[in-house]
């Protein structure tokens, strides 16, 4: 099979949701359809029964065939969705409220997302709307019953509130959604534990690092505590290493990331702030030192939320139209390009010199300004 020749495989992407608000007064819940064997229902048409067999039974002549489309298979996972997509589409579920990478997010609720046989919905349960999203999940239970697959009984969640959508959970009445706490403290224990281990093994030290990213994924900016930890880990696997020596800087990373997860989360109740704020920062060399700045200007809220809709979540990524241009250099991480919309507002200029030689340093005390801003200005507090 022509790997290039298949349509992309996408999944929502739960950073996107930064830029949708839950309005006062809104309380959100979810409703969930899981289908029940959904790869062993799909059937596969008997041209494709020659490329799914099975070890020859003991008369060395039969051979068993998979006659639906086995898991494991590159093409199952596009037919798997391309079938979930079309019942949505049956089903009425609204495309332009749908959670997909490269498109905007929508900027209030309802919201829904699909998973190869998993579809969830978050709407708001106080008001309903014209949209109706209280009956999406029937019409997808009628829609899979019309093609011969069922729903799985034991997984239907219908409009309740404190549920888990992709690893992590809504919290309706503070309005954030992040991993569970009880899974939260099941990783930071065994995580504290491995770094008490003297040469703890390289698949352990992996394991945690992949965990802690998933995270990681309820607030990006966290991505950045990890650097000398991947290149350890990309050295230990060089030299077919099992184990691994905790260093100084790794030890502090993986302690750091640790013990920050309680914060990793997104408070979707909060105001987006009427002040744009960008950092920017400059190296010095032998005979020069280096120095940081911030660009800020007042721009209308709802003006801010639109512009973040062309960005993966609120903080430190740059603003844009919501128009962004997607440049597909790389087809596992393409880069989006956006436009600022500079010529509009009066933009503020602010700068300094530092002490510092290293641009981390500088891009890394530009950010602390630029936070440190938004706290002296109390109505900013929170946003």
């Amino acid at each position: 099979m022509d790997a290039e020749a298949l349509p992309p495989v996408q999944y929502p992407y739960l950073p996107q949701l930064a830029s949708l608000v839950i309005k006062p007064g809104q309380v959100p819940v979810i409703s969930k359809r899981d289908a029940r064997n959904y790869y062993p229902t799909l059937k596969a048409g008997e041209e494709w029964w020659q490329w799914f067999p099975n070890p020859a039974l003991k008369d060395g002549v039969t051979v068993p065939c998979h006659t639906t489309w086995p898991m494991g298979f590159r093409g199952s996972c596009v037919i798997a969705l391309s079938v979930t997509d079309v019942v949505c589409v049956v089903a009425e579920l609204p495309e332009d409220r749908r959670l997909l990478p490269g498109r905007s997010c929508p900027l209030e609720l309802p919201v829904w997302g699909s998973i190869l046989d998993d579809i969830w919905m978050i709407f708001d349960s106080v008001s309903l709307g014209p949209l109706r999203p209280q009956d999406w999940a029937g019409r997808v239970d009628l829609e899979w019953m019309r093609v011969g697959v069922q729903t799985h009984p034991k997984k239907m969640v219908n409009a309740q509130p404190n549920e888990e959508v992709q690893g992590g959970r809504l919290n309706s009445e503070a309005g954030d959604i992040c991993v569970a706490p009880q899974k939260i403290f099941d990783l930071m224990v065994p995580g504290l534990w491995a770094l008490t281990c003297w040469r703890p093994a390289r698949a352990m030290i992996k394991r945690v690092v992949g965990k802690v990213g998933h995270c990681h994924t309820f607030h990006p900016t966290m991505r950045s505590s990890f650097g000398e930890v991947y290149r350890m880990l990309k050295g230990a696997r060089e030299e077919r290493s099992a184990r691994v020596v905790l260093s100084d800087t790794v030890f502090e990373e993986l302690l750091e990331a640790l013990i920050l997860l309680p914060l990793a989360s997104m408070d979707l109740k909060a105001p987006f702030s009427p002040r744009v704020v960008t950092t920017d920062a400059s190296g010095g060399s032998k005979s020069q030192l280096g120095g940081h700045g911030l660009v800020y200007a007042s721009v209308p809220a709802d003006v801010v939320q639109q512009w973040s809709r062309a960005c993966v979540h609120r903080g430190d990524a740059g603003v844009g139209q919501v128009g962004a241009e997607f440049i597909y250099c790389d087809p596992v991480c393409p880069m989006g390009r956006v436009d600022f919309l500079v010529d509009l507002y009066f933009w503020h200029e602010v700068s300094r010199p530092s002490g510092s030689q290293h641009i981390v340093y500088e891009e890394f005390d530009a950010a602390v300004w630029g936070v440190e801003s938004r706290l002296l200005r109390l109505l900013e507090v929170g946003h």
